[in-house]
């Protein structure tokens, strides 16, 4: 009888930490990444870290949503630090891998973007925009 007892409060046990780690707020949150001159960004990730975790969103045709995903759930309300990732596109040339910035350099890292952001429930879409970079297929038009 004290066996079935010990096992029940286990399962109880493990029962309530599966639940209020399922049941943290959080929220979704959406935009768009746009150049300078409006046209959409095509490919990318919007990135949001906060310093111990970091939520991902990726990007086509300009829009992302950030924290619909069944594997990282939903972001959590706070302060972030945004960044654009993985929007270079790869080509092969002659054999080696030639990396093309679709993106300015400056948007690919926390402390160049400049982009801060604070998530809240119910919040508006964001909007991102982005130079060109400075030389390749993606330069600015002239």
């Amino acid at each position: 009888m004290r066996h079935l007892a010990l096992t029940f409060i286990a399962c109880a046990i493990t029962i309530s930490i599966v639940i209020s780690g399922c049941g943290k707020s959080g929220t979704i949150i959406s935009g768009t990444v746009h150049y300078t001159d409006g046209e959409p960004l095509q490919r990318g990730t919007v990135v949001a870290e906060n310093g111990t975790s970091g939520w991902f969103g990726h990007i086509k045709d300009g829009n992302f949503i950030i924290g619909d995903t069944r594997d990282f759930g939903k972001i959590q309300e706070g302060p972030y630090k945004v960044y654009i990732a993985n929007s270079e596109i790869t080509e092969e040339k002659n054999g080696d891998e030639i990396i093309i910035p679709t993106v300015e350099a400056k948007y690919t890292t926390t402390a160049d973007s400049g982009w801060t952001i604070v998530v809240k429930k119910g919040m508006e879409p964001l909007e991102f925009s982005v130079e060109r970079p400075k030389t390749g297929p993606f330069a600015n038009k002239k």
